[in-house]
């Protein structure tokens, strides 16, 4: 992985990293600002296609120079970040070459230092923003500060170039007339400018005199290019203006984005050419006028996270803007279209909470939250599509069961999405649960499944199980993807990760891997334990604090709302959320609901959360989402542009109406517009991950579920010999999991026969579960038991000839 941006200079210098943030409108001179401020100062120009951002890397800079440069241009920011994150270094290269198009001729001088040519000719990068928008790419542009001498020394090379060159010599004959007289006269002249080479010499020659004549900086100037798409940059260079590339390997001055080695020698001018401030980059939005925030809500106090930059139309230095930790449990809800900062935004508010101390649990359908965890050493990420023991159904410590299994049949009837069939299964689910959680055992996950079953059964079949009609066999069919969540080896297990530790200590539910079909129903198996453990474990004196935040990605797949998802009426899960959202803020809990589109939650749901972030919406939820804003539809000028805006908001900004806790009254703040703070994080790796839940598994004397191989020995009842090529099926909650088939014990090279292997075969199960055993041969009785599965445990099986084969055999 690339390392944090200043790395090689951080035990003798002092490398700072700044984000171009807005840039003026009107134009300024790039060269006086930036080369001559900068002058004998090592800097470099970062430019990332990727996000579409700028970053200026210093070096040893005194303290305030960046603000005063950006101070003094009108609506210049720069603004100083704590370190950059850069994925691996890819295909990197170097190109070395003078900043002059390769399209020059003749007919376009170079000569850029004249004032009319360079204010036409601003910079080579400018057509680089649109040419490589968001495409994965880097371009590394580093200034590192040379002596006149080295600029002597290029005047010097240049001048032995051009005196090695051929001239080009042009005869001409005129006539004159003298006293009535006509003489003819010869002229001679030199020119070089037909070879590309000479015109190079002669512009860098210029170059120097010009620079040395003026005092004008002089620079190394390196030029890095890397990324995924590093091949159509190089191309695009090559293409552009003079120059050679080579490869480059990864070095510590690279990964410090401050190379300090190689480089063309330029004039300040000439290497100003490479800095390109363009509105890409910057990307400033001018919000509505809709009233400043606060001056309490900017302060950093009471524990406060900042979440990003005040918007306001006509200023262009924003304010930073703080979310008071005392308001997270009145719920906050972040909705928008995709890749427009959601996620950016929740990570930073979890994180903050996280590492304030309380608990913090997240859903998500990604991989990108494992960072989250570099806030609590003991938190988890829990990836459920690999072998993490969990027991999905266990009811925690401290909780009536009645409870627990009211609320999983509620979340887990909704979250599979059966339309009008959901409150049907609902009361299935609670005729079967009550009977299962009255015994004092813990249910497991199949038995669990087992008893479902039988409640469609008794429900919904005719003649005890053998025909449903059309109801039960559509109930039946939305019982499918609950049981491939049940046939998972992690999930039949009796203990596992414990939902207790999990909301003391936090964790991440990876659910990334997982199909759509799966992801409701876990994301509805663990809330029921989360919100059974609230309940009898929290007590109702958490007002004035957080104790857990709940962070739930793509929440519409659990609360289901009539509309969009093709529901035909009001989820029941919903409306329990409605009501668990007030009585969690009182015990201290706070929930953050993220969404793609407002109007996928319920009205009231999003009542619930007094907190509100919008990013960009459709045109569908966009009523929905101005209503939840405040905006007043009467104010019609107001509203057209509040749409306006919703509907084409640039990525990281998002419209927001927030609680601000004053003395202990909650304030309601907003609306106001707020650019988003970006930070890069990095993730814990593979080995961390593990490692952390191995050690946690290793502490509380947990393991997975341990294989174990059955031998199965077949024989035939008339004889006692055994039965070749019979098939042997284990199946759980009715779906066959593992095969074997006998042998028929002959050696294919010595003929023998092996009495004992006969007739025999292993089928893999799990060590104490139980399993339904079917063997099957064509002229046999089928039989079927009920077995435990045991280490090396031994089972003989007789089968008898089936009516006919007894017959064909000539016996009775």
């Amino acid at each position: 992985m690339f390392g944090r941006v200043g790395s090689l200079f951080r035990k003798s210098c002092k490398c700072e990293v700044w984000e171009l943030r807005s840039i003026p409108s009107e134009e300024f001179d790039i060269h006086s600002l930036f080369i001559k401020k900068l002058k004998g100062l090592a800097f470099s120009m970062l430019y990332d296609f990727k996000k579409m951002r700028l970053l200026l890397i210093t070096v040893d800079f005194p303290n305030g120079l960046v603000e005063s440069i950006a101070a003094s241009v009108a609506g210049l920011e720069f603004r100083k970040i704590d370190c950059v994150y850069f994925s691996k270094l890819e295909n990197p290269f170097r190109y070395d070459g003078v900043p002059f198009k390769q399209t020059a001729t003749i007919h376009e001088p170079f000569a850029t230092h004249r004032e009319d040519v360079r204010k036409a000719e601003k910079s080579l990068l400018s057509d680089l923003p649109m040419a490589f928008r968001d495409k994965d790419c880097y371009l590394l542009i580093s200034f590192v500060p040379e002596k006149r001498e080295a600029l002597d020394e290029v005047r010097r090379q240049w001048e032995e170039e051009l005196s090695r060159l051929t001239p080009v010599s042009r005869e001409g004959v005129s006539l004159q007339g003298y006293e009535g007289m006509q003489r003819s006269h010869v002229s001679e002249k030199t020119n070089y400018e037909e070879s590309d080479v000479a015109m190079v010499a002669a512009e860098m020659l210029a170059m120097c005199n010009n620079a040395l004549l003026h005092s004008d900086a002089v620079y190394s100037v390196s030029i890095i290019g890397w990324g995924e798409k590093a091949e159509l940059l190089k191309q695009h260079l090559k293409g552009k203006y003079w120059g050679v590339y080579e490869k480059v390997k990864a070095s510590d001055e690279l990964r410090s984005c401050m190379p300090i080695t190689g480089g063309e020698i330029l004039s300040g001018e000439y290497a100003s050419l490479f800095i390109n401030l363009a509105p890409e980059f910057a990307r400033e939005e001018t919000a509505l006028d809709i009233g400043e925030v606060p001056r309490e809500f900017l302060s950093k106090g009471r524990g406060g996270i900042e979440i990003g930059e005040e918007l306001l139309k006509g200023l262009r230095k924003h304010r930073r803007l703080y979310l008071d930790r005392m308001s997270y449990n009145t719920n906050i809800l972040i909705t928008g279209q995709q890749r427009m900062g959601k996620t950016l935004l929740a990570k930073r508010i979890a994180g903050h909470a996280a590492a304030e101390g309380a608990g913090v649990i997240v859903f998500s359908p990604s991989s990108e939250w494992s960072s989250l965890a570099k806030a609590r050493k003991e938190m988890l990420v829990i990836r459920l599509s690999e072998r993490v023991p969990f027991n999905l159904v266990r009811c925690p410590p401290g909780v009536r069961k009645e409870q627990f299994y009211q609320n999983l049949a509620l979340l887990l009837a909704n979250a599979m999405g059966a339309g009008p069939y959901t409150n049907p299964i609902r009361n299935v689910m609670l005729n079967s649960f009550t009977s299962l959680y009255a015994k004092n055992k813990e249910s497991g996950i199949t038995e669990i499944y087992d008893g479902v079953h039988s409640s469609v059964v008794e429900f919904y079949s005719h003649e005890e199980g053998k025909s449903f009609g059309k109801f039960g066999q559509n109930i039946r069919a939305s019982l499918e993807n609950l049981r491939q969540i049940m046939l998972k080896e992690q999930f039949r297990v009796k203990d596992g990760i414990r939902i207790e530790d999990c909301i003391k200590d936090g964790a991440v539910f990876d659910l990334s891997n997982c199909s759509e079909l799966e992801r409701a129903l876990i994301y509805a198996f663990i809330l029921a334990q989360v919100y059974s453990y609230i309940l009898s474990n929290f007590d109702e004196k958490g007002d004035r604090e957080l104790r857990l935040l709940i962070v739930l990605e793509e929440a519409h797949m659990v609360f289901r709302k009539q509309g969009r998802e093709g529901v035909s009426v009001e989820a029941t899960a919903t409306a329990d959320l409605e009501r668990k959202l007030g009585m969690f803020g009182k015990r201290g809990v706070g929930m953050m609901l993220i969404t793609h589109f407002a109007d996928q939650l319920s009205e009231v749901v999003r009542r619930h959360a007094q907190t509100h972030f919008y990013f960009k919406q459709d045109s569908e939820s966009l009523e929905s989402a101005l209503k939840d804003l405040k905006f007043n539809p009467s104010e019609e000028e107001l509203w057209s542009s509040a749409s306006g805006k919703l509907l084409s908001l640039p990525t990281g900004v998002a419209v927001s109406r927030a609680v601000h806790i004053e003395k202990g009254e909650r304030i309601e703040v907003g609306p106001f517009f707020i650019k988003i703070t970006h930070h890069d994080e990095e993730g814990l790796s593979e080995k961390e991950i593990e490692g952390r839940v191995e050690r946690y598994m290793k502490k509380n004397g947990i393991s997975m579920p341990e294989k174990v191989k059955l031998k199965v020995r077949v024989v035939s009842k008339e004889d006692g010999e055994g039965v070749p090529n019979a098939v042997i099926t284990l199946l759980l909650c009715g779906t066959p999991i593992s095969f074997g088939e006998t042998q028929d014990g002959v050696s294919y090279i010595t003929g023998k026969i092996e009495a004992d292997v006969a007739g025999s075969a292993y089928v893999e199960a799990v060590d104490g579960e139980e399993y339904e055993m079917r063997v099957s041969k064509k002229g046999y009785k089928s039989e079927g038991r009920k077995i435990v599965a045991q280490k090396e445990e031994f089972m003989l099986v007789e089968l008898g000839l089936s009516g006919k084969a007894s017959r064909e055999r000539g016996e009775p």
